[in-house]
Order: structure tokens, then sequence, then C-alpha cells
């Protein structure tokens, strides 16, 4: 299965996590995604930032500390006033079924408390996360390092169900 087909199935599992089995939407009125990002990868242009890395875009993770360590990182903001949620996952990360749900879960709530939840489920110290947050936005970067090519990370977000969803870039 190609890269291009995986992330196809990671955007749709992603989205699909909204729906209900009767078919209504959460975050109906809020939920704002744009897949740009998922095909992003997908570009064969020359190394713009002529790093020895494989891959042959822009790096966006420049000057950025990852956690490249730690397993799973958790935190809970109460009480939350994010109204952005911006998400980077690696081009070169892999899906597979170790996961238990999709790589993605964004869920909304009304309770007015965000929980933000990274599990590493392989690739060891090459993967690595960063989480940055200023007073209304929360960005998450994920990064593969050395030529990783077995990262996967599954990303667990609680947000209000008025918060925009973007891509990091």
């Amino acid at each position: 299965m190609t890269k291009t087909v995986k992330n196809y199935l990671i955007a749709i599992l992603f989205i699909f996590s909204f729906v209900s089995l009767n078919g209504n939407v959460f975050l109906e009125d809020a939920f704002h995604f744009s897949p740009t990002k998922v095909w992003a990868g997908d570009d064969k242009d020359k190394d713009k930032d002529n790093d020895s890395e494989k891959d042959k875009d822009k790096d966006t993770d420049e000057n950025i500390d990852f956690n490249y360590n730690d397993t799973t990182f958790s935190q809970i903001y109460s009480p939350c006033a994010i109204t952005k949620f911006q998400l980077e996952y690696d081009k070169d990360f892999i899906a597979t079924d170790n996961v238990n749900g999709p790589n993605i879960l964004v869920e909304g709530t009304d309770n007015g408390i965000c929980v933000l939840e990274i599990t590493k489920i392989s690739g060891g110290s090459d993967c690595g996360w960063n989480v940055s947050k200023t007073a209304v936005n929360l960005a998450v970067q994920t990064d593969a390092r050395n030529g990783a090519n077995d990262c996967e990370m599954q990303i667990k977000a609680t947000m209000p169900r008025t918060v925009l969803i973007v891509p990091l870039n």
C-alpha cells in the first residue's frame, strides 16, 4: 500500500471518527478541516532546505525542540480556552493495525476541559513530537529523524466543539 493511499485512509478515518452510527456529525457547526497537509508529502520537488534527510519539501520543524525520548504524553487543560487546534502528522510516519483506533482522533466536548494524549506506537528514539500552547492555540507536530521509516503515533484530543481544527502550515 503506498503512502498516498495510507494517508488517504487516515484522512477518511479522521473524518469518519466524527460520524455516529445514525449519521449525525459531531462538531457539525465548528468542524473545519483542510486535508491539504495529508497529501503534501507527494510532491517530488527539489530539497529546498538542503538537509541530508530524505524529505524533498520544506521542513517546518526547524529550531523546534522535539521530545524523542518519551513514549507517552498526557495533558489536561482546565479551564480550556483553546479556540484553534493545529496538527502536523509527519509525512514519513506509518499507519498500521497496531493502533487501537485511528492514529488521529479529535473528539468534541461541552465540559470546558481539553485533554491531549500522545502515544508512541513504534519507531523508538528516532520518532518525536512537539506540543506548543498559547492562551488560545494548541499545536502538535510529529517528526521522524535519521531517516526513520517505522514511526507511528496515536494522538487523541478532546476539545470544545467550537475549536477550529487546521493543519499546522
